[in-house]
């Protein structure tokens, strides 16, 4: 009897070892992986309308116009 309890102690280990180190803990648990996509996507988008606040104010003050020729 001991020794199937300590056989499936083990197979339970190894198989909790498998599954944490074949890919990122925080996808297996649902919660923590949309907090971290909504953390990602929150600081993309910051950055971004930082950029384009940015961009704005430099191409108002001198707007510049691109033949047509020359886009690509």
């Amino acid at each position: 009897m001991r020794n199937v309890r300590q056989s499936v102690v083990t197979i339970a280990l190894v198989v909790a070892a498998a599954l944490f180190c074949s890919g990122c803990p925080a996808l297996m648990i649902p919660g923590l992986a949309y907090s971290g996509y909504k953390y990602e996507h929150d600081k993309n988008n910051a950055a971004l309308s930082a950029s384009n606040t940015q961009s704005d104010k430099s191409t108002s003050a001198t707007p510049q116009k691109i033949p047509d020729i020359e886009i690509e």
